[in-house]
């Protein structure tokens, strides 16, 4: 049952499934690891590496090494949002026994 907050129980017991809050909370944090690492993947570094080409001036590495840090720490906080929800949804668990 990958991608759902749902446990195989709840078929057999719907008092086990998770309270509306629940869901809206998972479904915001979806959309928030999406569009972080989209923006740090497709937006962010690519900006870091062309700037470094396109400008200059003084002390550009500077600005490059403060702007890829930036980026990881965007891609790093939505890996982080991955991770919970993995977790959170028993995702890794069924990955795990999948595997086994």
């Amino acid at each position: 049952m990958c991608g759902s907050i749902a446990s195989p129980t709840v078929a057999q017991d719907p008092s086990l499934a998770p309270d509306q809050n629940t869901v809206n909370r998972v479904n915001a944090v979806i959309s928030a690891h999406g569009l972080m690492m989209a923006i740090a993947f497709a937006i962010l570094f690519p900006l870091g590496a062309i700037g470094v080409r396109l400008f200059r001036v003084k002390n550009l590495v500077w600005f490059h090494v403060v702007w890829q840090v930036f980026s990881l720490t965007v891609a790093l906080a939505g890996m982080g949002m991955g991770v919970w929800l993995a977790v959170f949804t028993d995702q890794v668990r069924e990955f795990v026994s999948e595997m086994l």
